[in-house]
C-alpha cells in the first residue's frame, strides 16, 4: 500500500510531460505546416503577379506590332527595313523579350534582324493542331511555344504567338521569343529558403523557366515534376492553388502552389520540399523532448525524496519553485490565500511594475495600484486578476491590462491568474504570472498606421496617373503619340517612385531626383548639364509632382532645347531665398533659338506652371528667350532642408 503513492507520482512525473510534449508537437507541427503554406501561396501569388506585368507588357508591344503591320500587305511588310528597326527598338527597350517578329504566309518571319525561315511552331496558321509544339489555352488566340535557337542569334526561354486579327492584309502570325534571364532573375529573388523550386510552366506541364537551388537537378518536389504537370494541364483557376505533400504519392514532395497566369496558357509554379516543414519542428521538438526529459527526471526525482522527507523535501521544493520562478522571463508573484499576502514574487514583476513588490501587502494593496480595462474603465481593487482568484477560487483566463506604472509612465501587461488548492480541494494560494506586451501593441499599432499610409499613397499615385493619362490623351495626336508620351511620364513617375522606395518613404535628395530624371532620356549628355547648389532634400509629399515637372524639363531640352542639338547647356541652380523661401532656376542657354513662345497648353505645361509650385506652397515663372528657356521655382522652405 505504501508503495501506490510513489507508483502515481512516478507515473505522473512520466506521462504528464510526455501528454504535454505530445499535444505541443501536434500544434505546432500543424502551424509549421501552416506557415510554410501561407509563405509559399504568399510567394506564389507575388511570382505570379510580376510574370503577369511582364506578359501585358509584351502583349502591348505585340499589339502595337500588328496595329503597324496588318494594313499593309506582306511583300511591304516583309521588305520593310523601318519595321525591322521598328522590331529592334521594341526589343531593346523590353529586356524580357529576346525578339519580336512578324510571320507570313510564305514561311519567312521578318525580325530586327533580318527575314529568316519560320521556326516550328510559328507558321501562319489560326489554331495550333494537337502535333504542335506550342500550345493554346481555350477560347485565347495566344499560343506558347518552346524555346528554340533563333536565326539572328541567342536563345529563347519560350515563344509567345497569335494570329493576325480578321480584316488583315494577310495571313500571319506576330510572335515574341521570351529570354529566359529575366525571369530567372525574378525566381532567384524570391528566394524563400536554400531548397525552394521555382518554376514557369506551360499548361501542358512542360517546363520553361525553372530556378531550383539543387545543383541545377530539379527533384521530384519541383515545378517540373509530375504533380506539378498534373495540375498545370487539368487547368487552373486565376487563384492559387495549394498543393500538400498527401497530394502526391511521393511524401517527399513537400508543399506546393500554382497560379495561371491571367491571359496566357502559363502557371508559375513554387515548391518548398518537406525538409522546409519538418527541419525546424524537429528542431524545436528535440529542445522540447529533452526539456520533458528534464522535467520527468526532476519530478520523479523529488516525489521520491518527499515520500523520503517530508519536510526536507518541502524546502527544496520551494526553493526550486523560488529559482525557476526568478529565472522566468515574465513576471510572477504567488500570494497566500485568503490574505492576499505575498509569497513570492520575481525580479521581472518590479522591473515590468517599475515598483519594488511588497512582501508585507495584503490584498489592499490593490487599491493603489493604478489599472484599466481596453475599453477605457480603471479597474476596481477586486477586479485585478489575483484578487478575482482568491475571491472566487475560479482561474482568470488571460486579460490585457494598461497599466500605469511606478515611474508614471503607461504599459500594458497581459495577465493569467490560478488557485493552488491542496490535497483537500481547498484554495490555499493564489499565483498571477504577466508580461509586458506594450512593444508589441505599439507595432501592431505602427503596422496598421503604415498600411493606412500605403493605402492612401496608392490612392494619390492613381490619382496622379489618371490626371496624366487625360491630360495626355487631350493633347496626343493618336494612340502611338499618346502611348510614347504616357509611356514616357509613367517611367519619369516610376524613377521618383524608387528613389522614394529606397529611401523607405522619407526625404529624397533634390541632385539625385534631378539625375534620375535627366538620365531617362538617351541623349549624349557629358558636361553639357551644372548642376550647382547645396545637399538639399525634398520632402517626400512633393518630391513626385517636382519629379514629374524636371521630367518635363528634361523632355523639352531633349526634344526642342538645349540638349537637341550639340551646343546647348543646361544650368540648374538652387538655394535658400529670402523670407524662409526656396528657390530653384532651370536656364538653357546655346540652343536652337526660340522665335516665339509655344503656344500648347497640355498636361507638361500644367505640370511645369500649376502643379509644381502647388506642391511647395510657391509659385513658378517660365521665360522663353532667344536664347532659351528659363523656369523658376519659388517655393516654402518647409519642403527642403
Amino acid at each position: 500500500m505504501r508503495r501506490q503513492p510513489a507508483r502515481f507520482l512516478t507515473a505522473a512525473a512520466v506521462l504528464l510531460p510526455i501528454t504535454i510534449f505530445v499535444a505541443e508537437g501536434v500544434l505546432d507541427y500543424r502551424q509549421t505546416v501552416e506557415q510554410v503554406r501561407t509563405d509559399v501561396e504568399a510567394r506564389t501569388e507575388a511570382l505570379a503577379n510580376h510574370a503577369e506585368a511582364v506578359l501585358r507588357g509584351i502583349r502591348l508591344a505585340m499589339a502595337r506590332v500588328e496595329d503597324r503591320v496588318a494594313t499593309q500587305p506582306w511583300e511591304a511588310v516583309r521588305n520593310s527595313a523601318e519595321l525591322r528597326a521598328d522590331l529592334d527598338a521594341v526589343q531593346a527597350a523590353i529586356p524580357e523579350i529576346e525578339s519580336i517578329y512578324v510571320a507570313g504566309p510564305d514561311a519567312r518571319r521578318v525580325a530586327g534582324g533580318g527575314v529568316f525561315p519560320v521556326l516550328p511552331g510559328e507558321e501562319a496558321h489560326s489554331e495550333p493542331s494537337v502535333a504542335e509544339p506550342s500550345v493554346a489555352e481555350t477560347g485565347a488566340a495566344l499560343r506558347v511555344g518552346d524555346g528554340a535557337a533563333l536565326p539572328e542569334g541567342g536563345a529563347a526561354a519560350f515563344t509567345l504567338s497569335r494570329p493576325l486579327r480578321p480584316g488583315s492584309r494577310f495571313t500571319g502570325t506576330v510572335g515574341v521569343a521570351v529570354a529566359a534571364l529575366p525571369f530567372e532573375a525574378l525566381f532567384r529573388s524570391a528566394g524563400g529558403g536554400r531548397d525552394a523550386t521555382v518554376a514557369l510552366v506551360r499548361s501542358d506541364g512542360t517546363v520553361l523557366v525553372h530556378q531550383s537551388r539543387h545543383d541545377g537537378r530539379i527533384p521530384y518536389h519541383a515545378a517540373g515534376g509530375p504533380l506539378f504537370a498534373a495540375r498545370a494541364a487539368g487547368g487552373l483557376s486565376a487563384t492559387v492553388e495549394s498543393i500538400e505533400s498527401g497530394a502526391a504519392p511521393d511524401a517527399a514532395s513537400g508543399i506546393a502552389a500554382v497560379r495561371k497566369l491571367d491571359g496566357a496558357p502559363l502557371a508559375v509554379a513554387y515548391s518548398v520540399p518537406a525538409s522546409a516543414v519538418h527541419g525546424p519542428w524537429l528542431q524545436r521538438m528535440a529542445a522540447l523532448a529533452a526539456l520533458a526529459v528534464m522535467t520527468s527526471i526532476t519530478l520523479m526525482w523529488a516525489g521520491r525524496r518527499a515520500l523520503q522527507d517530508a519536510r526536507s523535501e518541502l524546502d527544496l521544493g520551494r526553493a526550486r519553485l523560488e529559482g525557476v520562478v526568478r529565472a522566468m522571463p515574465i513576471g510572477v508573484i504567488v500570494a497566500e490565500a485568503p490574505s492576499g499576502r505575498l509569497v513570492l514574487a520575481n525580479d521581472q514583476v518590479g522591473r515590468i511594475l517599475r515598483a519594488p513588490a511588497d512582501p508585507a501587502s495584503g490584498i489592499e494593496a490593490y487599491a493603489k495600484l493604478v489599472g484599466y480595462h481596453p475599453d477605457g474603465r480603471r479597474l476596481a481593487p477586486e477586479e485585478w486578476p489575483l484578487a478575482r482568484v482568491l475571491g472566487s477560487g475560479e482561474s482568470a483566463p488571460e486579460q490585457e491590462i494598461r497599466i500605469v506604472r511606478g515611474d508614471g509612465s503607461r504599459g500594458i501587461i497581459a495577465a493569467n491568474s490560478a488557485p493552488v488548492r491542496d490535497r483537500f480541494g481547498e484554495v490555499v494560494a493564489a499565483v498571477v504570472a504577466f508580461y509586458d506586451v506594450t512593444a508589441r501593441k505599439d507595432s501592431q499599432a505602427r503596422v496598421e498606421m503604415l498600411m493606412r499610409e500605403t493605402l492612401h499613397r496608392a490612392k494619390n499615385q492613381l490619382a496622379v496617373v489618371e490626371g496624366m493619362a487625360r491630360q495626355t490623351g487631350r493633347v496626343a495626336s493618336g494612340i502611338d503619340d499618346f502611348l510614347d508620351r504616357f509611356s514616357e511620364r509613367l517611367q519619369g513617375l516610376a524613377l521618383t517612385q524608387t528613389l522614394l522606395v529606397e529611401r523607405q518613404w522619407a526625404s529624397v535628395p533634390l541632385k539625385d531626383l534631378l539625375i534620375a530624371q535627366m538620365t531617362a532620356f538617351p541623349a549624349p549628355l557629358g558636361d553639357r548639364i551644372d548642376l550647382d547648389g547645396p545637399e538639399v532634400e525634398v520632402a517626400p509629399e512633393p518630391a513626385h509632382n517636382l519629379g514629374l515637372a524636371f521630367h518635363e524639363l528634361a523632355r523639352n531640352a531633349v526634344q526642342y532645347g538645349a540638349l537637341s542639338d550639340g551646343a546647348g547647356r543646361i544650368r540648374v541652380h538652387w538655394g535658400a531665398g529670402s523670407g524662409g523661401r526656396f528657390r530653384l532656376e532651370w536656364v538653357e542657354e546655346g540652343g536652337p533659338p526660340i522665335e516665339t513662345p509655344p503656344i500648347e497648353r497640355g498636361f507638361g505645361s500644367m505640370v511645369l506652371t500649376r502643379i509644381a509650385g502647388a506642391a511647395v506652397d510657391g509659385t513658378v515663372t517660365m521665360e522663353f528667350n532667344r536664347s532659351g528657356l528659363v523656369w523658376r521655382l519659388d517655393g516654402s522652405a518647409q519642403y527642403f532642408h
